[in-house]
């Protein structure tokens, strides 16, 4: 499958306020972190690493630990940590999950990657799965080129929520989405 230069990104951090440490939480024997990046190998879609912030070292220790890659960046901005990945890994593509979803399941990220590609979208994003299992894939430059305005005037759920600004935007992104039919069985 030709993905273009595709990485996957997995936002992360160990200081969660609802549940401090949740990406650490055994099921049953890895972690819930550990179970969305092997799945997210398992997808074959492209190099995938975590993006920490950089002064957790909880977290950074961890993923050392295990050998797992991760590039660190600001706290508060996790639009900027995913920018700084994906320019040193030089990505066209980036597959967006989150820590706290151990069930990202790998054929739906290969097929978001394709249709990402196929329908040519900003971004793209199945429905209808069971919650936890999908991913959102989007163009780099739609983070480092923002089409709405100077990131200066960006309100901070951008900075948060990476995509948001995209969202919000129809009308400068193509934003695709596709209903993913009847859920599947999840894959392993």
């Amino acid at each position: 499958m030709n993905t273009g230069r595709t990485v996957c990104l997995v936002q992360a951090r160990s200081s969660s306020s609802r549940l401090p440490g949740k990406v650490f939480q055994p099921l049953p024997t890895l972690t819930v972190l550990e179970h969305c990046l092997l799945r997210l190998q398992k997808a074959n879609v492209g190099p995938v690493y975590a993006v920490v912030p950089h002064d957790d070292q909880a977290i950074q220790g961890f993923l050392e630990e295990r050998g797992h890659s991760f590039i660190a960046g600001p706290l508060d901005d996790v639009r900027r940590r995913f920018l700084m990945a994906a320019e040193v890994l030089d990505a066209e593509y980036i597959v967006r999950a989150t820590a706290d979803n151990p069930c990202v399941d790998p054929y739906w990220v290969q097929k978001s990657v394709e249709e990402t590609i196929a329908q040519k979208a900003d971004l793209f994003a199945y429905s209808g799965l069971p919650l936890g299992c999908a991913v959102e894939v989007f163009r780099t430059d739609c983070l480092a080129n923002l089409r709405h305005g100077p990131e200066a005037a960006d309100p901070s759920e951008y900075r948060e929520h990476v995509s948001l600004h995209i969202k919000h935007h129809p009308e400068l992104y193509r934003v695709v989405r596709k209903d993913s039919g009847s859920p599947q069985d999840i894959t392993s």
